[in-house]
């Protein structure tokens, strides 16, 4: 079982990924921002969580998935080193899949839609 963030601008995007990581079975406990801000401030007050997978979209407004990943890697590298962290996008730019890999902690870049990238989650945490 494992504590889910997840971070996405869209609520309609977030009511779905919930519903679908709930019936995942894989979910302990399942969190969600709507600000990539908020995620951040949120992990800069809490202490490590343990079996921890983060799901975040790429685009976002105000700081966008690859920030965010910027400023939680600075502040909270015992985060970054631990968790599962996963990138979604339902962008079909090579660059923003490019840009991922350059996290050397981020798990993998997964296309939206969601129904599809949790059953990647589900196989890598068999």
């Amino acid at each position: 079982m494992k504590n889910f963030i997840l971070i996405d601008d869209n609520r309609l995007d977030n009511l779905v990924n919930t519903k679908v990581v709930e019936k995942s079975g894989l979910a302990l406990s399942i969190k969600v921002f709507t600000s990539a801000i908020d995620a951040l401030e949120y992990f800069l007050e809490v202490p490590l969580v343990e079996d921890l997978i983060i799901l975040v979209d790429v685009q976002m407004p105000m700081m966008n998935g690859f920030e965010f990943l910027e400023k939680l890697n600075e502040k909270r590298k015992d985060i970054t080193d631990s968790a599962q962290i996963y990138m979604l996008s339902s962008s079909i730019h090579e660059n923003d899949t490019e840009q991922a890999a350059e996290f050397p902690f981020v798990t993998k870049f997964l296309h939206k839609p969601f129904t599809e990238a949790i059953q990647k989650v589900k196989e890598f945490n068999a």
